[in-house]
């Protein structure tokens, strides 16, 4: 995603939503081994019991994960894209993710450990 001028993006907030504007396949309809690869992470002390990610494809849900330590650094989220869901000329992909601290209850929806990343190193694939 680089080469289209994108660079790392961070987002605040107990909601938080990241748009994707992507060319479509053009009349190469593919397989179902079309991905967008996310790197992502986010911060450390989140809730991994509440706080998750979704990915929409053309406002339609095709991928969640929760928000674990595990997942906390830099890695990689390897996210499909069906061919059914795909527009030929351009397609919106949104990452929706939902971040609550521990034991804080609605106390937390301005805390600065409310963030994630989407790293500029993220590629999309049609195959």
């Amino acid at each position: 995603m680089q080469q289209q001028g994108f660079n790392d993006r961070v987002l605040q907030g107990y909601t938080a939503f990241f748009d994707l504007f992507l060319p479509g396949p053009g009349r190469f309809q593919g397989g179902d081994n079309n991905t967008l690869t996310l790197v992502v992470s986010h911060g450390e002390i989140l809730d991994p019991a509440v706080s998750t990610a979704t990915a929409f494809v053309n406002d339609v849900p095709v991928h969640s994960w929760f928000l674990t330590p595990d997942t906390a650094r830099q890695r990689e989220i390897t996210i499909p894209l069906p061919a059914s869901r795909l527009k030929p000329n351009t397609n919106h992909i949104e990452i929706r993710y939902i971040m609550r601290l521990p034991r804080e209850g609605c106390s937390d929806l301005g805390h600065p450990s409310l963030t994630a990343t989407v790293y500029k190193q993220t590629r999309l694939r049609y195959q």
